[in-house]
C-alpha cells in the first residue's frame, strides 16, 4: 500500500524541523543540510510503507543526525496501524459480530 499524502507529509515536516534545529545549534552546516535534502529527494516516489521504511532506515544510516526522523516515522506508522485495527474493530462490533471483532487484537 502507498504511503498517504497525510502520513509523508508529517515525516516530511519532521526531516524540515530536525534540519532547522541541526542548523540553528550549529550541529550540521548548510553543505550538509543541503546534501541530506537532495538525497531525501533522491528517494521519491514512495512504493509502500515497507519501501518508506527501508528508506528512511537507508537515509538516517548516513545522516545519524537525524535519526529522528526515522523514529517519528516509527512512531506514525504504529500510529497508523493502531487506528486501522480500531477502526476495524468498530465497524465488526457495530455489526454485532463481537468475535471477530476481538480476534483482530489477538493477530
Amino acid at each position: 500500500m502507498i504511503p498517504a499524502s497525510a502520513f509523508v507529509q508529517k515525516v516530511e515536516t519532521e526531516y524540515l524541523k530536525k534540519v532547522a534545529d541541526l542548523l540553528r545549534s550549529g550541529d550540521i552546516d548548510f553543505q550538509t543540510a543541503k546534501n541530506s535534502a537532495k538525497e531525501l529527494l533522491t528517494y521519491l516516489p514512495l512504493a509502500s510503507y515497507e519501501d518508506m521504511h527501508d528508506k528512511l532506515k537507508k537515509f538516517t544510516d548516513s545522516y545519524p543526525q537525524l535519526k529522528k526522523v526515522f523514529i517519528t516515522f516509527l512512531k506514525l506508522l504504529e500510529e497508523e496501524k493502531t487506528s486501522n485495527v480500531l477502526d476495524k474493530m468498530r465497524n465488526l462490533m457495530g455489526a454485532s459480530k463481537i468475535e471477530e471483532s476481538l480476534k483482530l487484537v489477538q493477530k
